[in-house]
């Protein structure tokens, strides 16, 4: 070789050398520069998401509390809604975290939400139990109202009427009345004193239907055996509803109280880990820093003593190693990942060597880490449209028990032959008026009716509509050759009626049940 060769292959090995050094150190600080944004983006990422986290999770808990407070289909759903929601948020908040102990966190955080929501479903399942444990009570405290009145009729057809007796049985009804209106007021807070009122009542009516009194009557032809079989069930019934009041207020205290806060204090501890990452991130930042620029000092004086003994070897030492990379890059773009590149030395080539394959290492973790991604989302989102379908199904069953309580909110019920009795309970509305109207005209038509006793002490509120309405039965009634009681009057019930201004005459009123029965009685005896 040449001197002026060997010159100018030393002055550009010189020159190469130092244009190397210079370009590791201004490339680490960029790749610095990029891990430091890198480190903001997924700061400010965490924090949003855990933020959004702690967010989801106080809705849901409203959402819950609100349904509890008032548990009906509209509210278990929002709450369902909200739980999902808190769900459907984990996998982006594990997206959005870095840290190996923070996502471990997320899982666990994941299992006690899904067991949260686990027991809010057992919870609500408890409620609908004990709803419908109350609406089958009242069912049937009415059929054994319903199966005296009929009792009584046979009685008083065929043997004459004893005071004493329909005074024992007119008690019976008061207390089986007094009931049905207890159960359609129950509350959580007051559930087991009603309860215990409930179950002495109960044991009232049975000591009259079982008294001297009703037993020399059933002598002469009053059944009460099955009533009082059917009372005995009732209690019955009333001890199962006891104890599924008991359960569901323990599930609820443990909801509330205990998982509750529990799902409060894990998010909290992810929120506060997700903040302590930061000055730690900080601090190897700068730490990394510093190791760059003392490794760039350092290699640029071992550069310029090795210069000259490393020049005779520059071509192989470079060109091989450079068409390895190239040829290993071809095919990462082929997306062949398996392509790596063998570290010929421990100069900066074959650093940069090791630094790629490690790259290549990274990339093909990444996305197998993508794919796997994937999986567990269809995965996810298969067992979410399976909870929606049970959830709608659910709804529709709801709706199905909304459509049987609206019925039986306006029971039309014959006590004696051509009698009919509506007990009213509750705020008349259009809805409830117009199903009044239609259900008594047909059970009239039905029964022949002559007398429809309308008992409004269980309606809290009445106004010029619910007059009017009140009215328009009536006089429909007696269309079809029927006549209409108005019982259960207050005071300012009489006020209301007074001063709506509306046409009274077709509306016959009594001071309470006892006296609209006795008229009716009269009306029978006479006929």
């Amino acid at each position: 070789m040449k001197v002026r060769t060997r010159i100018l292959l030393g002055y550009s090995l010189i020159l190469g050398l130092t244009l190397f050094v210079l370009l590791f150190f201004f490339l680490r600080m960029e790749a610095l520069h990029h891990e430091v944004e890198q480190y903001s983006t997924s700061q400010a990422a965490e924090t949003i998401a855990g933020q959004q986290l702690t967010r989801q999770l106080t809705l849901a808990q409203q959402a819950i509390d609100r349904y509890l407070q008032d548990p009906q289909s509209a509210p278990l759903a929002l709450a369902m809604q909200a739980l999902e929601t808190l769900e459907a948020e984990l996998p982006h908040t594990h997206a959005a975290l870095t840290n190996p102990h923070q996502q471990q966190q997320l899982d666990d955080l994941a299992l006690q939400i899904n067991i949260y929501h686990q027991s809010f479903q057992n919870l609500s399942a408890s409620i609908t139990a004990e709803q419908t444990l109350w609406i089958d009570l009242n069912t049937r405290l009415i059929e054994i109202g319903f199966d005296l009145r009929n009792n009584l009729a046979t009685y008083l057809r065929d043997n004459p009427a004893d005071l004493t007796v329909i005074m024992a049985l007119n008690d019976v009804q008061n207390q089986l009345q007094y009931l049905s209106m207890t159960i359609n007021v129950q509350s959580m807070d007051d559930s087991d004193e009603q309860i215990q009122q409930i179950h002495h009542r109960l044991e009232r009516i049975n000591r009259i239907l079982q008294s001297s009194t009703i037993s020399s009557a059933a002598t002469t032809g009053l059944s009460t055996t099955r009533s009082i079989a059917a009372l005995s069930e009732a209690i019955k019934q009333v001890d199962i509803l006891a104890a599924t009041i008991k359960t569901t207020r323990q599930q609820r205290a443990d909801l509330l109280h205990t998982q509750g806060v529990q799902l409060q204090q894990h998010v909290t501890d992810l929120n506060t880990a997700i903040a302590t990452t930061l000055p730690a991130n900080a601090s190897n930042l700068h730490r990394r820093t510093r190791q760059t620029q003392q490794a760039t000092v350092l290699l640029f004086g071992v550069a310029l003593v090795l210069m000259f003994m490393a020049a005779t070897a520059l071509a192989r030492t470079i060109t091989i190693p450079l068409e390895d990379l190239v040829a290993a890059t071809l095919r990462i773009q082929r997306g062949d990942y398996s392509a790596h590149v063998p570290p010929y030395d421990r100069s900066e080539i074959g650093r940069l060597a090791l630094i790629f394959n490690r790259m290549i290492n990274t990339l093909q973790h990444q996305r197998d880490e993508v794919l796997q991604q994937q999986a567990i989302l269809e995965h996810r989102n298969q067992e979410l449209e399976h909870a929606l379908a049970t959830i709608k199904a659910a709804n529709a069953e709801r709706e199905l028990l909304t459509t049987t309580i609206r019925e039986l909110s306006v029971p039309v019920v014959p006590i004696l032959d051509h009698v009919l009795i509506v007990p009213l309970v509750g705020e008349l509305d259009q809805e409830r008026a117009q199903l009044l109207l239609t259900r008594l005209l047909a059970r009239i038509s039905t029964e022949q009716a002559r007398i429809a006793i309308l008992d409004i002490t269980g309606v809290p509120f009445v106004d010029n509509t619910t007059v009017t309405w009140l009215v328009h039965a009536a006089r429909a009634a007696r269309l079809l050759g029927a006549r209409c009681i108005l019982v259960g009057i207050r005071p300012d019930v009489a006020e209301a009626l007074v001063t709506s201004g509306v046409d009274l005459t077709g509306l016959t009123t009594r001071a309470d049940l006892r006296s609209a029965l006795y008229d009716a009685l009269r009306v029978q005896l006479k006929s």
